[in-house]
């Protein structure tokens, strides 16, 4: 568990404020952000799991958005799961076997990303787009950046133009986009009334 927790905390500044519009001239990115703007949405990645952990065989990353400031996420590394939940500024990370709850102010980080989900895409530059291999399939790509600080890369199929894989950063680990639905059970938001909730300044 600590070793989520320390991956959690290192994912922390790709939270979100939002998803909608797109860097000009950059198609996937619009695609992509129009089908996450239908809010409340689920993202669920299939990330590499060596990255998380060497010996681990699978690795989801589960992201609900209810609102651009109300959303859940899951990281869930061969089923054993450490979950965050920002609500109004504050940063609630959920510790099950334990039925405890640590909250803390969220840090401007914090607000600037979600996972893979560009926050006011409308701000990013478009990079880079083309064709690349991967796995012994072509798929177009497209590149942006935000402040030269954060890096997205999106691929899709070529025909569809649906996306199938992103990367956070330059050279990151490649991540396959499992699902994108609307439908699911919006009590993932509350809180367990048996847990402990401890205020952290």
């Amino acid at each position: 568990m600590k070793k989520l927790l320390c991956v959690l905390s290192a994912l922390a500044v790709f939270i979100v404020s939002g998803c909608s519009g797109a860097p000009s001239e950059a198609p996937l990115f619009d695609k992509f952000t129009a089908d996450c703007a239908d809010y409340p949405v689920k993202i669920t990645w299939e990330e590499d799991a060596v990255v998380y952990d060497a010996d681990a065989s699978s690795v989801i990353s589960t992201y609900y958005i209810a609102a651009p400031d109300k959303w859940y996420y899951s990281l869930a590394v061969d089923g054993e799961s450490a979950d965050m939940l920002y609500e109004n500024g504050v940063v609630y990370s959920l510790m099950h076997e334990e039925k405890t709850v640590f909250a803390a102010p969220a840090d401007k980080e914090t607000s600037v990303l979600v996972g893979y989900l560009p926050a006011e895409p409308e701000k990013w530059a478009l990079t880079e787009k083309g064709e690349a291999q991967y796995e012994g399939k072509t798929y177009i790509y497209e590149t942006a950046s935000l402040d030269d600080k954060y890096v997205l890369t999106l691929f899709a199929d070529p025909e569809t133009k649906d996306i199938v894989y992103a990367c956070k950063g330059s050279g990151g680990s490649m991540a396959k986009l499992a699902e994108i639905t609307n439908s699911f059970d919006l009590r993932i938001f509350d809180i367990p009334e048996d847990y402990e909730i401890v205020n952290i300044p």
